[in-house]
């Protein structure tokens, strides 16, 4: 095999840190690309041109406007979980009020 280049050694780095081991066919459906062609890219079987950066940059923007709403998202629904939490532990410990719980 040959050896990558900075530009597909970045986008196998990029792809293995977003999806794992089997990175190549969920890379290539965030940038467009096809698996086939990522995965040549990965063995250093075809050039990171100019359109593959672009898409790459695009598919970026969006899977990190991705993964932020979902961390928003999951927030949410943690402080709701813990707002529950709580309110339950202030129920069951009716001898604690005026004291913080947590102390």
């Amino acid at each position: 095999m040959p050896k990558l280049d900075a530009d597909a050694q970045r986008i196998v780095d990029l792809g293995q840190r977003l999806f794992g081991d089997n990175w190549q066919s969920k890379f290539g459906r965030m940038t467009g690309l096809s698996q086939t062609y990522v995965s040549m890219i990965a063995k250093g079987e075809r050039p990171v041109t100019e359109a593959v950066h672009d898409a790459v940059t695009a598919g970026l923007k969006a899977e990190s406007k991705r993964l932020r709403a979902q961390a928003d998202e999951l927030r949410e629904m943690w402080n709701d979980y813990v707002t529950r939490d709580l309110a339950k532990v202030r129920q069951m410990r009716p001898h604690s009020r005026g004291r913080d719980v947590t102390e």
